[in-house]
């Protein structure tokens, strides 16, 4: 009976695993959009700033 019962805990580990993947993926998604954003951001400020610099020199 043991046996038994430890292949349905495995079953039930491995059904919620897979039940729990979704959001798993989706919050590494999220991490990976979240820091692109970021690093185009950074980038439109320093395109912004240089675009200030170079009128202000006119």
């Amino acid at each position: 009976m043991t046996v038994l019962k430890d292949q349905i805990k495995r079953i039930e580990s491995i059904v919620s695993t897979i039940e729990n993947a979704p959001s798993a993926l989706l919050g590494s998604l999220f991490t990976v959009v979240s820091e692109a954003l970021l690093a185009n951001s950074e980038l439109l400020i320093l395109q912004i700033n240089a675009e200030e610099n170079e009128f202000l020199f006119i």
